[in-house]
């Protein structure tokens, strides 16, 4: 049995942290450009969870007295925190990948929502007698589930826009980089999902060991997060819309070969000359090369070749890798993975062998076959 004082420290201890993550978040001082915008609204977001979560741990302290451990607003207490870190966390991760989401109105609905859940779970503590507590929580249970699975399927399909937006700029690592907003969702759901199944354990040695657990994830998410400022913009490079793209019409982009939309032929000098093998290069680079925009290149590449600009490029690089090791035999595997755009010996070979089913070793030792 643990120490009725020593939970209260301890308590007090993980709420001190938190505050001290929520001001770090909120006083980083962060370059007031425009492409950070949603950069600085996601990180006020999530020092409004980390110090509204702090606040309410301070208050649950507060409750803890010696007669014992209060079941019934443990319960509430981590019903309604669960809530209201669900829709923090989910609005802060999808304001980092797609900023026109939350509209004002919706985030006021959303709050509304969350109002309206922490108010009855209030009600169901106070007003209900205990024997009908259990019913009542029961219900809001359930609804928190249901927004549990309502936000994962927007944040999924966010997140497969966004990947899929990413894919279609960059060439390199970036999408692989950018894991750990995923990663992260999924971190907090599972959270949400362990601190639900807590209220059907409600002891005070549950509680202290799910604290721990989410106060060191919070530590490193909130790590993850800041360091995140210096790569966001590179980002937001990918996601910005071009307004003179919006205004084509939409149909122009199913123009057949005898109205060209792009200069094909322009496009294969482009690959003649290899220019693919640039290191880092974005499709933002290509549209310049050929005097084109970024939609109707990103459209081409996906209807003709069938693949994303990232695959479409590193096709390419692969065929003219599959060149070099035939024709040059003492060259290094990795001067390869060099001379055809890699930096990264290890991401050549992965992808190497999903192109070819082989590694680039393999394939040089059975003969390029």
């Amino acid at each position: 049995m643990v120490d009725l004082s020593f939970s209260i420290i301890f308590f007090y201890t993980s709420s001190t942290v938190l505050l001290v993550l929520g001001v770090i978040l909120l006083s980083i001082i962060v370059p007031k450009n425009l492409m950070l915008y949603n950069y600085r609204i996601a990180r006020r977001t999530m020092a409004a969870a980390y110090l509204l979560l702090a606040v309410i741990k301070i208050s649950e302290c507060l409750f803890l007295n010696v007669d014992g451990f209060d079941n019934t607003l443990y319960k509430t207490i981590v019903l309604a925190i669960a809530f209201s870190q669900a829709f923090l966390f989910t609005f802060a991760l999808i304001t980092l990948i797609n900023i026109k989401f939350f509209t004002r109105r919706k985030v006021l609905c959303e709050c509304g929502i969350i109002g309206g859940f922490i108010l009855a779970c209030a009600a169901v503590k106070i007003f209900l007698p205990e024997k009908y507590f259990d019913y009542g929580f029961y219900l809001l249970a359930i609804c928190y589930v249901f927004m549990l699975l309502r936000y994962t399927h927007i944040f999924r399909y966010e997140y497969r826009h966004f990947t899929s937006e990413i894919d279609n700029y960059f060439s390199n690592t970036e999408t692989e980089r950018l894991k750990w907003i995923n990663s992260a969702f999924y971190f907090s759901l599972t959270i949400g999902v362990v601190a639900l199944l807590t209220c059907f354990f409600p002891h005070i040695e549950v509680d202290i060991g799910f604290s721990l657990c989410w106060i060191i994830y919070y530590i490193v998410f909130s790590i993850q997060f800041i360091n995140y400022a210096f790569y966001f913009q590179t980002i937001e490079n990918a996601l910005e819309n071009e307004n003179t793209d919006s205004e084509q019409n939409t149909g122009a982009l199913q123009q057949d070969v005898e109205h060209p939309l792009i200069n094909t032929q322009l496009l294969q000098t482009w690959i003649d000359e290899k220019k693919f093998t640039q290191t880092s290069i974005t499709i933002k680079d290509v549209v310049e090369a050929l005097s084109t925009n970024r939609t109707y290149l990103s459209t081409y590449i996906n209807q003709n070749e069938q693949k994303t600009f990232h695959e479409w490029i590193n096709t390419l690089r692969i065929k003219e890798a599959k060149r070099l090791i035939a024709g040059n035999p003492e060259l290094k595997l990795w001067q390869i993975a060099e001379r055809v755009g890699y930096t990264d010996g290890k991401y050549f070979s992965v992808l190497f062998k999903k192109e070819t089913g082989k590694t680039p070793s393999e394939y040089k030792e059975t003969g390029f076959i």
